[in-house]
């Protein structure tokens, strides 16, 4: 049961991180990063409708954490306004 809640939370953070990044999303290498959104959110909304039709096993959880880790970058970076934390690689730069 617990297995089957993850999912559903995970496969949900998938479609709506992924329509987010979709949306935003500029010139450039477009065709690359849309189908990644697409790919991405396509798993999430798939996971969620087999858990809805039968049970979720652990090997679709662990396989819908690792794209929504490939996901994450991108809300953190949304969420610190555009800037990335790097405090603490300060003084380590060897030269």
């Amino acid at each position: 049961m617990l297995v089957n809640i993850l999912v559903v939370l995970v496969g949900f953070y998938c479609v709506l991180e992924s329509l987010s990044a979709a949306a935003d999303m500029h010139k450039g290498d477009r065709f690359c990063r849309l189908a990644k959104y697409l790919l991405a959110g396509t798993s999430g909304l798939y996971v969620i409708l087999v858990v809805v039709h039968s049970s979720a096993s652990i090997g679709m959880l662990i396989l819908i954490t690792a794209v929504a880790l490939g996901l994450w970058p991108r809300m953190v970076y949304r969420i610190t306004g555009g800037r990335r934390n790097t405090d603490h690689l300060k003084g380590r730069v060897v030269g």
